[in-house]
């Protein structure tokens, strides 16, 4: 990868991967960032067919789910079904009718359904506030490094390979600073570069990249890149390009140009 994947401007991580990023979007957000704003519909549980026509559903991260779903696969309602297939977007008329239909073996149902929904309904919401969180950001970095999140997000989107995509969402899906990281190393990468692709830190690269590397052998686009964000990580991502440990990543790819690096 060229020097694209060179020093990020001031610019904390936009949504989507900065300098040498993996420029995957993660429904990525820009001033309007309509495709991260709406989960329209959640991801099936994972859950595994008993013998007896019933389902054990593998744990989700939420006590009440986790009950509702337990309570879904005693009745046999399976994350494929229909009825939990329309839950999952949203409607829930048909899982309460075939529950409804089941009598005292489900007595109870009306309550788990309720539990489900509002779990379901917390997550959605949930999901559009790390959106408006993420979209804040790319915005923010774009525009202090003089350019826009829609612009980068169309470069990353092409430049990018699965791998680094899957990094790059990851990322994101953290939020907060390591989202920042994420997108200002993205940022970085489409202000510095003309080549096509872009290549997540490695741990190597990112503990290189701190001012503490070895000045004297210079370093690559890459463990430039991976510094600039480690350093945006170390300091919360406030700005770091006054700082001496920037500066020293300066003079250390400077001097990596020199050796052909």
């Amino acid at each position: 990868m060229s020097d694209a994947t060179t020093a990020a401007p001031d610019a904390a991580p936009s949504t989507d991967n900065a300098a040498a990023v993996p420029v995957a979007a993660p429904q990525a957000p820009t001033a309007a960032a309509p495709a991260a704003a709406e989960p329209v519909e959640a991801t099936p549980p994972a859950a595994e067919p008993q013998a007896d026509g019933t389902f054990s559903y593998a744990p989700t991260g939420s006590v009440s789910l986790d009950i509702a779903l337990s309570f879904f696969g005693k009745q046999g309602i399976g994350p494929e079904s229909p009825e939990a297939q329309a839950a999952l977007r949203g409607d829930f008329s048909l899982l309460s009718a075939v529950l409804a239909t089941k009598g005292d073996k489900a007595t109870g149902w009306e309550q788990h359904v309720n539990l489900a929904q509002k779990a379901l309904t917390d997550a959605a919401e949930a999901g559009k506030a790390k959106a408006a969180e993420v979209a804040n950001i790319a915005t923010a970095v774009t525009k202090e490094a003089g350019t826009d999140w829609a612009t980068v997000q169309t470069w990353a989107k092409a430049a990018a390979d699965p791998d680094e995509k899957a990094w790059f969402n990851s990322e994101i899906q953290k939020g907060g600073v390591a989202a920042k990281a994420a997108i200002a190393y993205v940022t970085n990468a489409y202000l510095k570069s003309n080549s096509s692709t872009i290549h997540p830190p490695s741990a190597a690269d990112s503990n290189r990249g701190n001012g503490s590397a070895n000045s004297s052998a210079g370093i690559s686009a890459k463990e430039y890149a991976a510094g600039v964000a480690a350093l945006y990580a170390k300091s919360g991502g406030r700005d770091v390009t006054r700082s001496p440990e920037y500066a020293a990543l300066q003079n250390q790819r400077l001097l990596g140009k020199k050796l052909g690096k």
